[in-house]
């Protein structure tokens, strides 16, 4: 088998990269490799799932926070709210 090495810009080698297959016999399954192959490398260069992933874990963070801050606080925010429509009521309240 033929390996070629693909470098970056730089000059850093990356993973080698299997070259076409010649017309020989059983190249057919020698094809079916290098697409595997040539497919593999192509997710592993992929970064865009990245992003997509990152943004995902911020949507959980701020998820559990409001989630926590909504468990702590929906009792005083109850209570305040309880409160005015008290005072709406019966505005003479000693409370208002």
């Amino acid at each position: 088998m033929l390996f070629v090495t693909l470098t970056s810009p730089k000059g850093v080698s990356h993973f080698p990269q299997i070259a076409k297959a010649s017309s020989a016999p059983g190249a057919d399954s020698t094809r079916g490799k290098e697409k595997h192959m040539s497919t593999f490398i192509k997710m592993i260069r992929d970064e865009s799932g990245a992003s997509a992933a990152e943004y995902a874990l911020i949507l959980a963070i701020v998820g559990t926070g409001i989630a926590v801050a909504a468990l702590f606080l929906g009792g005083t925010i109850g209570n305040a709210v309880n409160g005015a429509g008290n005072c709406i009521n019966s505005p003479s309240a000693a409370n208002c």
